[in-house]
C-alpha cells in the first residue's frame, strides 16, 4: 500500500496506513564510511512513522549494531567494539572485504553501505608514543623538583642546626675565659653590693623619675616652666575653672574622644596630652579618678577593636591618649615596687655591663667596643691594649689610698671617667664632678710636686690627611703604677703652673721624664711650663677646628659614617678606590668577633637572668605582697576579653597584658636605666642594653621566630634565653590570674599607699594651660560634641566651657582665645 493512505471505518475498528520508511546509503565514496568511534548515524525519511526502536534491526556484517535512538530522519546505533569481519548479514564474504551495513524494518531490508573502523596507524602510534614520553619526562621533572626541594629544606634545617651548634661550640671555646671574667666580675660586683648597703641604689626621686618616664627626660617641656606668678588673677581663675571641668567625667571623656577623632592631632600631641592629663589629675582622689577614666577608655577601645577584628593589635603602640594614660598609670603607681624590688637587679645589670665594656678598648669617638652585646658597635679590628693600674692622689702629700684600672689606649677623658667612677662609686652621678670641668694631672717627684696636665688634644696630637688622633695614656708613655690626680680646671691659664689641690686620684710618672730619661723626678717641677704650653695649644687647636671643619678627630678607628664629609677611613675606600679588609665584612660577623659577643654575654648572663626572673615571676615580686595595681589591671583586661567574647582569649589577653606593662614600662627602663637611676650612659652601653631589652620584648611575644643563616647575631645571642623566658611569661600571667582578686576598696587603699604627689619641677597650672590650648584649638568640635551628648547637655558642660573661654579671653594668656 505504498503511496496510499486510507481509513477503514466500522463500528469497532479504525486503520491508519503510513508511507514506508526510507534509509539512505552512506554518501562517502564507494559507500564506505570510516567509523571513528561512538555511535553510528544512519539518515533517512519517515523513519519513526510506523516503527519504534525495538522494531528496527541493524547489522554490521553478521554482528548487530544496537539501536539507541530513532527519529523521523536519523537512526543511531552502537557498533561492536572491534572491526567486524568482511561479511554480509548472512555470513557471505563481501567483494571489498568490509562488513555490510544493513537495516531491517519488518519485511523491508535496506543496504546502507560498508563500515571501516579507524586503524591506529604510524601517526597515531607516534603521537601516542610522544605523548607518553612527554608525560614521563614531566613526571620525572616533578619528582626531581620535589626531591631537590626536600633536599634543600633538609639542608636549610641542617644549616640552622649547624649554626646553633657553632654558637654552642663558640661558647665552649670561650668558656674558660668567660669563667675567669665572671669570677672577677662577681668579686667586683660583690664589693659594689657591700658598698651600696648603706646608701642603697641611686634611684631618682619620684619627681625626677616622673619627668623622665612621662616626658622622656624633656626638662625644657612647658609643664616645668613656672607660670603662676606671670599669670593674672583672671587667667589663674579661668584655668582653675577648666580644671573643675576636667574633673567632670563626662567632660573629660568627651574632651579625650574629640581630640582622638581629629586627624590633625599628631601622635606626639596625643602622647603629650596623655602625660599632661596625668600630671594635672594625678592628685584627684589619689589616682582614683584617672583609674576610672582609664577603665572607661579601655572598655571602649576593646569593644571597637573586637568589632573591627583588631583585638590582637590593641595597645601595641603608644599612639593614643588612652594608651599613654595606661602606661603613665603603671609608671606612677609602681615607683614603690621599683624601689623595693625591681630596681635592684636592673641597676646591677647596668653596672655589670658597664664594667665589662670598659674592661676592653672603647673608641671614644664612634663608641665601638671590644666587649659588647651588639655587633653593630663591635670593634672588629685587632687593638692591642695594656692594662694599667694607676694610683689616685687625693691629698697634698701625694699619698694614694685608691687604685684604678685603666688601659694604655684610653683617651684622657676616658681615664678621667674611670677615675671618677672609682672615687665616687658611692655618690650619685649628678653630685660628681663633670669630666669637662676637671683636668688630669700626672704627679711625680717629691710629694707629687712634679705635675703634668694631660689633654685629649694638644700640640703633640698627630694630624694626618685632615684626621687628628686623640691623645691616649700610651702617647704620654704613662707607666704602670703611676700617680694621678684630678684637679679642677682654672679659668685663668696664667696660673696654670701652680699645683692645684687634688680632688681625685690617677696615674704615676711624667711625660717629660720619658723624653729626658736622665732627668730626676724631683726636678720635673721646673718644667711645669710645658703644661701651660699644652693648655694654650689645646685652646688654639679648638679655635682652629672651629675655623676648619674639615679636621676630624679619631681614636681607635676612622669612621667616615661618623662624619658627613665622607673622608677616607680604615673601614671604607681608600683614595685609590681599594677597599680595606675591614670594609669587606658582611652583616654576618666573623666567628673571631662572635666570640667577643658570646664572652660578654657569658659574663653578664647571671644579671640578665636575675632581671627576667624579677620582672616575670610572681614569687620575686612579693615585697611583701604582689603589687595590687598589676593584679587589678590584668584582671580587668581578662574581664574585657570575656565581656566582648573575643576569639582565642588566652592569646589576646596575653598580648594585651604584655603591651600594657612589660613592653611599655619594663622594656623602656631596661633600655634607658638613666630614666630611673642617677647614673650616666653612653651610646656604647645603650646599644648593649637595647639588646637585653629586645630579648625581653621577644620573650613576651607569642610569635615564634625561625632562626637561620640570615638571623642577626644579636638575635642568636639570647635565643636560648628567649625560649626559656617565653614559658616564664606564660606562667607569670597564669600565676597572677590565680592570686586573690583585688576589689575596688583594696585598689583604693593600694593607690593611696603608693601615692606620691607630683611637685618640685612640675607646675600643674602650666599643665592646665597646655591642655586648655588644645581645648581652644579644637573648640568648635568640642562644643559640638558636648551639645550632641544628652548627658553633657543636661550638665550644661558646653556653656561652662564657654564661660572658661570668656574668663581666659580677658587676659593675654599665651594663645588663649575664645572657644568660638
Amino acid at each position: 500500500m505504498d503511496d496510499y493512505e486510507f481509513v477503514l471505518e466500522g463500528d469497532e475498528y479504525v486503520f491508519k496506513v503510513y508511507e514506508d520508511p526510507i534509509y539512505k546509503m552512506f554518501e562517502e565514496d564507494g559507500y564506505v564510511k570510516l567509523f571513528l568511534g561512538g555511535q553510528l548515524p544512519i539518515s533517512g525519511t519517515n523513519l519513526d512513522s510506523a516503527s519504534t526502536v525495538d522494531e528496527v534491526d541493524v547489522f554490521i556484517g553478521t554482528e548487530p549494531c544496537i539501536v539507541v535512538s530513532l527519529s523521523s530522519t536519523q537512526l543511531s546505533c552502537i557498533p561492536p567494539n572491534s572491526q567486524p569481519r568482511g561479511f554480509d548479514k548472512n555470513g557471505n564474504p563481501t567483494e571489498i572485504g568490509l562488513p555490510e551495513v544493513r537495516v531491517e524494518v519488518g519485511n523491508l531490508d535496506f543496504f546502507i553501505g560498508y563500515l571501516e573502523y579507524e586503524k591506529e596507524g604510524v601517526d597515531a602510534v607516534l603521537i601516542g608514543g610522544i605523548s607518553g614520553a612527554v608525560c614521563g619526562i614531566l613526571l620525572i621533572a616533578i619528582i626531581i623538583i620535589v626531591v631537590v626541594f626536600m633536599r634543600r629544606t633538609k639542608l636549610k634545617a641542617k644549616d640552622v642546626e649547624k649554626l646553633q651548634q657553632r654558637m654552642e661550640d663558640l661558647e665552649l671555646v670561650v668558656k674558660n675565659e668567660a669563667i675567669r671574667g665572671f669570677v672577677e666580675l662577681q668579686t667586683e660586683m660583690s664589693d659594689l653590693t657591700s658598698d651600696l648597703e648603706g646608701i642603697g641604689i641611686p634611684l631618682l626621686d619620684f619627681n625626677d623619675y616622673a619627668v623622665n618616664m612621662l616626658f622622656a627626660g624633656q626638662t625644657d617641656h612647658p609643664v616645668f616652666q613656672k607660670s603662676t606668678e606671670a599669670l593674672k588673677t583672671n587667667a589663674i581663675r579661668g584655668l582653675k575653672e577648666f580644671y573643675n571641668l576636667l574633673k567632670k567625667k563626662e567632660f573629660l571623656l568627651m574632651f579625650i574622644r574629640t581630640l582622638e577623632e581629629q586627624k590633625s592631632v599628631t601622635i606626639h600631641d596625643r602622647v603629650n596630652i596623655g602625660s599632661l592629663l596625668s600630671v594635672a589629675l594625678q592628685n584627684e582622689k589619689k589616682m582614683g579618678y584617672l583609674t576610672d577614666i582609664l577603665k572607661t577608655l579601655l572598655t571602649d577601645a576593646a569593644e571597637n577593636a573586637v568589632d573591627n577584628r583588631k583585638e590582637k593589635i590593641m595597645l601595641r603602640r603608644t599612639e593614643s591618649i588612652m594608651e599613654k594614660l595606661l602606661t603613665n598609670w603603671f609608671i606612677l603607681n609602681l615607683y614603690g615596687f621599683l624601689k623595693n624590688s625591681a630596681g635592684s637587679p636592673i641597676f646591677f645589670l647596668y653596672k655589670a655591663l658597664k664594667h665589662q665594656i670598659e674592661k676592653g678598648p672603647v673608641d671614644s669617638v664612634t663608641g665601638f667596643a671590644k666587649y659588647s652585646l651588639t655587633d653593630d658597635l663591635l670593634l672588629k679590628q685587632d687593638v692591642e691594649e695594656v692594662p694599667l693600674t694607676v694610683n689616685i692622689v687625693t691629698e697634698w702629700d701625694g699619698e694614694s689610698d685608691q687604685q684604678v684600672k685603666v688601659l694604655d689606649i684610653d683617651t684622657i677623658s676616658q681615664a678621667k671617667e674611670k677615675i671618677l667612677e672609682v672615687m665616687y662609686k658611692n655618690t650619685r652621678y649628678s653630685r660628681r664632678p663633670v669630666v669637662r670641668d676637671i683636668d688630669l694631672e700626672w704627679r711625680a717627684g717629691l710629694e707629687g710636686q712634679g705635675h703634668l696636665t694631660l689633654q685629649d688634644q694638644d700640640i703633640t696630637s698627630e694630624v694626618k690627611d685632615n684626621w687628628k688622633r686623640l691623645n691616649t695614656l700610651r702617647d704620654y708613655r704613662v707607666p704602670d703604677e703611676a700617680f694621678m690626680a684630678l684637679v679642677y680646671k682654672l679659668k685663668d691659664v696664667n696660673v696654670q703652673s701652680a699645683i692645684r689641690s687634688p680632688i681625685s686620684v690617677a696615674n704615676q710618672y711624667d711625660f717629660i721624664h720619658f723624653h729626658n730619661p736622665d732627668m730626676a723626678p724631683d726636678v720635673i717641677s721646673s718644667h711645669n711650663s710645658r703644661s701651660h704650653i699644652l693648655r694654650e695649644a689645646e685652646e688654639e687647636d679648638e679655635e682652629d677646628e672651629e675655623k676648619d671643619e674639615s679636621i676630624k678627630v679619631w681614636h681607635l678607628m676612622k669612621s667616615k659614617n661618623y662624619y658627613t664629609s665622607g673622608q677616607n677611613t680604615d673601614d671604607g675606600k681608600s683614595k685609590k678606590g681599594k677597599k680595606s679588609k675591614q670594609s669587606k665584612g658582611t652583616k654576618v660577623i666573623s666567628e673571631l668577633y662572635l666570640t667577643q659577643l658570646v664572652s660578654t654575654k657569658g659574663k653578664v648572663q647571671k644579671y640578665v637572668e636575675d632581671v627576667f626572673k624579677t620582672l616575670l615571676t610572681v614569687e620575686r615580686q612579693q615585697f611583701p605582697t604582689f603589687p595590687p595595681t598589676i593584679k587589678y589591671m590584668f584582671d580587668f583586661l581578662d574581664g574585657l576579653a570575656e565581656k566582648n567574647d573575643v576569639n582565642d582569649p588566652d592569646n589576646v589577653t596575653h598580648i594585651w597584658k604584655s603591651n600594657s606593662l612589660p613592653l611599655k614600662v619594663w622594656a623602656n627602663i631596661l633600655k634607658c636605666p638613666h630614666f630611673v637611676f642617677d647614673i650616666s650612659v653612653n651610646s656604647t652601653l645603650t646599644a648593649s642594653l637595647e639588646i637585653v631589652a629586645q630579648a625581653f620584648v621577644d620573650s613576651c611575644s607569642k610569635m615564634e621566630r625561625k632562626l637561620g643563616r640570615e638571623t642577626p647575631a644579636n638575635k642568636l645571642l639570647f635565643a636560648t634565653e628567649v625560649r626559656t623566658a617565653k614559658g616564664m611569661v606564660d606562667d607569670y600571667y597564669k600565676e597572677i590570674s590565680k592570686l586573690p582578686a583585688v576589689d575596688e576598696r583594696q585598689l583604693a587603699i593600694s593607690l593611696e599607699q603608693d601615692f606620691i604627689e607630683l611637685g618640685g619641677k612640675f607646675d600643674k597650672i602650666s599643665a592646665l594651660g597646655q591642655l586648655y590650648h588644645y581645648a581652644t584649638k579644637y573648640g568648635c568640635e568640642l562644643l559640638d560634641a558636648l551639645e550632641e551628648d544628652e548627658t553633657c547637655k543636661k550638665q550644661n558642660l558646653a556653656f561652662r566651657l564657654e564661660q572658661v573661654a570668656a574668663t581666659m579671653a580677658e587676659n593675654d594668656y599665651g594663645e588663649a582665645r575664645p572657644i568660638i
